[in-house]
């Protein structure tokens, strides 16, 4: 008996679901396939947001070159810069900063922060004034500002604002605390006072009267020798200014024992006694007309800036009652009007003569 052979993986006919059986195979199927296969979500939506609007507006100072300043001096302008932005928030969003290593950026910097976003644009220092009639009639809708030591005889031009900082107020007060110190010779490191100008020297010898002073304006000399020159030349106190040379001629000045007359910046303390006098600049108040007017508070007319409006500050670190008794009067005198301060104080009365009479009774 011969056996047939089933094709390889063929099933049985017996077993091989046909017709109806078939159908109900298949239909099993997709159900089970349906169920075990779960249906794709739809991906959540992302809502579309709008960007929130900047509130305040935007402020650029650029300041003198490093060149020029003691580094001590432009970290106090810093922080006072600070100040001024957190005094106007939330009209004032930001105030940023920018800081040329040399005379020749201070241009560039200048037009970096004037022709883009920054709605107010300042520049301190000798330059101010005339980069920002340049940047003004290149970018008319922004506004800008500077520094300058006297109210200018034409008209202020549009959108710039020209902060007059009375310094020969500053100078004086100063002047008739040095004079007021020990001592009857004073030298003036004249090269050091880039940042306060001319007209704080002009207030300053002024303000010391008939006392004699040493100048010396040479750039060329090391501090050391500027220094040994004015403790030769019998100086007992020596004035610095904001120059970048000024830290180093304080330090020469206290190797040689020379009293210090300068930027409270370049103090090691507040009660420093190298210090006879010092002073300070505060340029958030400088600057505050100017944000007024750009964050549309007010539009001053007066923007001369002074002791009546407490942007300076002197003090005496040795703490002597008398010297500060007279920057007191000086700073009232000068703040009402009632003191010129490019004009040397009135010299003492002279001691009145004796009365004959009273000196023949007292005899007797």
């Amino acid at each position: 008996m011969s056996a047939r052979r089933r094709r390889p993986g063929r099933p049985p006919a017996a077993l091989r679901p046909t017709g109806l059986l078939a159908a109900l195979v298949l239909l099993l199927s997709a159900c089970t396939t349906a169920e075990d296969v779960a249906p794709e979500e739809p991906e959540p939506e992302t809502p579309v947001t709008e960007p929130a609007p900047q509130v305040g507006v935007e402020a650029a100072v650029v300041l003198p070159p490093r060149t020029r300043t003691a580094a001590q001096v432009l970290d106090a302008i810093d922080v006072d810069l600070q100040v001024l932005e957190a005094a106007n928030q939330p009209e004032l969003r930001t105030v940023w900063t920018l800081t040329p290593d040399d005379a020749v950026f201070v241009r560039d910097l200048a037009r970096y922060a004037g022709q883009r976003s920054a709605d107010l644009t300042c520049v301190l220092g000798p330059d101010g004034p005339s980069l920002v009639a340049e940047l003004a009639a290149l970018r008319p809708a922004a506004r800008f500002c500077a520094i300058v030591g006297l109210p200018p005889e034409d008209p202020r031009p549009a959108g710039i604002d020209l902060l007059v900082v009375r310094a020969e107020e500053l100078g004086h007060v100063v002047g008739m605390a040095a004079a007021a110190l020990p001592g009857d010779r004073i030298a003036i490191a004249e090269t050091t006072t880039d940042l306060e100008g001319s007209r704080f020297l002009d207030g300053f010898v002024a303000g010391i009267g008939q006392l004699e002073v040493l100048v010396f304006d040479d750039v060329d000399a090391e501090p050391a020798e500027l220094v040994a020159r004015a403790g030769a030349g019998g100086a007992q106190s020596i004035l610095l200014g904001s120059g970048q040379d000024a830290p180093a001629i304080a330090e020469a000045a206290r190797a040689e024992g020379i009293r210090i007359i300068g930027p409270q910046a370049l103090s090691d303390s507040e009660d420093d006694r190298a210090f006879g006098v010092t002073w300070r600049i505060r340029w958030d108040r400088v600057l505050q007309p100017s944000i007024d007017r750009v964050v549309g508070r007010s539009d001053p007319a007066g923007r001369s800036l002074g002791f009546a409006q407490s942007i300076f500050d002197v003090r005496i670190p040795a703490g002597s009652s008398a010297v500060e008794d007279i920057v007191e009067q000086g700073v009232t005198e000068i703040g009402s009007g009632d003191r010129d301060p490019l004009e040397p104080p009135a010299p003492p009365d002279p001691p009145e003569a004796p009365d004959p009479a009273d000196a023949q009774e007292s005899s007797g």
